[in-house]
């Protein structure tokens, strides 16, 4: 798989998250073009902080 493909968000995750952000800010009207950024942002930084993390290293953290 390309490289710009292995780090896209699909437009469902982007949305998804951006509602939660519409809903944490009190569902207040008017901020839809910001929230979508910084959805969209939010979802490919953590996309390349996840591909950042060793194969080893993932997991570890995760409850048993």
């Amino acid at each position: 798989m390309p490289e710009h493909q292995s780090k896209a968000v699909s437009h469902e995750e982007v949305e998804k998250r951006a509602y939660e952000l519409y809903l944490q800010r009190g569902a207040e009207h008017g901020h839809h073009e910001e929230d979508w950024l910084l959805a969209e942002a939010q979802l490919l930084e953590e996309r390349i902080r996840n591909r950042a993390v060793p194969a080893s290293q993932k997991g570890r953290d995760a409850p048993r």
